[in-house]
């Protein structure tokens, strides 16, 4: 399940093509223009989706398949919008692999690419393999379209700081991305 929350108004825009693990918000923050947030759990290595099997990634890009298609959507019914897709991926996008394959990896890539989307925590920019020193890669994360990139306040965060996540409260990092 995804949720969203924001300290600004916002509108849910219905359901998405996969209701069970996405969510589409329109958010309205004040002097800026609105933002459509689209969170996401994609399948993770041994997760069927809607039928389709997980061996060779075929969950996963199918899913990515009908997802894209709402990021899609989402940027030509709202071209006044500002569009953030966020969440478990279940793919990293790192320099060195750490988790996924690397076929999602280039179907993730292609699907960000034709959305219009660039991941502000992906390559070098990993904040998770960053604070790390490569040990671990972030599969978490925050894709956002062009007109937003643009003011990005520094570099994203991963926390709890350290060698790895606190797993009282999850097995992974939290990411995040400050704009300004």
């Amino acid at each position: 399940m995804t949720a969203i929350w924001s300290r600004y108004p916002l509108t849910s825009l219905g359901p998405t093509s996969d209701p069970e693990r996405s969510a589409v918000v329109r958010i309205e923050p004040p002097g800026s223009r609105p933002v459509i947030v689209y969170g996401t759990v994609l399948p993770w290595l041994g997760s069927p989706w809607n039928g389709f099997p997980s061996a060779g990634g075929v969950a996963f890009g199918e899913a990515l398949r009908a997802q894209s298609g709402d990021w899609n959507e989402l940027r030509r019914e709202h071209p006044d919008c500002d569009l953030i897709v966020a969440g478990d991926l279940n793919q990293d996008l790192a320099p060195k692999h750490f988790y996924g394959s690397t076929k999602n990896r280039l179907a993730l890539e292609n699907a960000l690419v034709a959305a219009g989307l660039r991941c502000v925590t992906a390559g070098d920019a990993d904040p998770v393999g960053r604070q790390t020193e490569g040990h671990w890669a972030s599969i978490d994360h925050i894709c956002v379209s062009g007109e937003l990139a643009e003011p990005v306040s520094g570099p994203a965060l991963a926390w709890p700081e350290g060698e790895s996540p606190d797993k009282t409260v999850s097995d992974h990092f939290g990411v995040l991305q400050d704009f300004g």
